[in-house]
């Protein structure tokens, strides 16, 4: 049976033991992970409502699978390269954080702020991101694919060269959104607002744009074979040299 030290017991706790059990240095040096990650969870959930403030803190190429990391400040933080792979990250602060590289598979980064955050090249494959908040974030060649992106705000996010196949971007916010070049294949885009984004070259095969709004919209050179697009709103919408669009398709279409 797995203890929690005496020192989480004491509130609020003392960053630097926090730092010590999180990365495995000091005390804890010869603690396999997932024993760290046991100790971690069963504090965190007896003191879920204690806010944990890491700013700008260097923790990159570290392993933090399975660790719940919900509600923490990590504004600016480095975690480069980091491993958060089925990490929960409910409703934490990643403001300016640096995740390029990281492994977020199958997190759970629901509610979380990822405003302006780096995540070039991160992993985030089956990840849940409803509600989260990625403004101005940069995602480009991320894999989200088969990712939840329920009602997320992507506005003016960098998502060229991205694998989003399959991912739910059901009611979500993408408006400005740089999509050049990503591939949006069988992704559900139902109800999104995609108003003024740029989808050069973008490949949205089966794609559900059902309602979508795509008004003022770059669509030149785009994938729309097979694309649902009952409803889709297409004012102003550049859709030059489109692959794929047939006169059947664009009767569905509200202009």
């Amino acid at each position: 049976m797995v203890t929690i030290p005496e020192w989480t017991k004491i509130q609020p706790a003392k960053i630097s033991k926090i730092l010590e059990l999180l990365v495995g240095q000091g005390d804890y040096i010869q603690l396999p992970l997932h024993e760290r990650g046991v100790i971690w969870n069963k504090w965190r959930r007896l003191f879920k409502y204690r806010s944990i403030d890491l700013v700008a803190i260097n923790l990159s190429k570290i392993d933090f699978t399975d660790f719940n990391l919900s509600n923490i400040n990590f504004k600016k933080a480095n975690l480069r390269e980091a491993n958060l792979s089925n990490a929960l990250l409910y409703g934490s602060d990643l403001t300016d954080a640096d995740l390029e590289s990281a492994n977020l598979s199958k997190a759970i980064l629901a509610t979380a702020n990822l405003s302006n955050a780096n995540l070039s090249k991160a992993i985030l494959y089956g990840a849940d991101l409803t509600q989260t908040r990625l403004i101005d974030a940069n995602l480009q060649f991320v894999n989200l694919s088969n990712a939840d992106l329920n009602s997320a705000k992507l506005i003016r996010a960098r998502l060229s060269y991205a694998n989003l196949r399959s991912v739910n971007f059901c009611n979500a916010n993408l408006m400005q959104a740089d999509l050049r070049s990503s591939n949006l294949s069988k992704a559900i885009l139902t109800n999104a607002n995609l108003s003024n984004a740029d989808l050069f070259q973008a490949d949205l095969t089966d794609a559900d744009l059902e309602r979508t709004n795509l008004s003022n919209a770059n669509l030149n050179s785009a994938k729309l074979t097979g694309a649902d697009l009952y409803g889709t709103i297409i004012k102003n919408t550049n859709l030059h040299n489109v692959v794929g669009l047939t006169e059947e398709m664009l009767k569905l279409t509200h202009k």
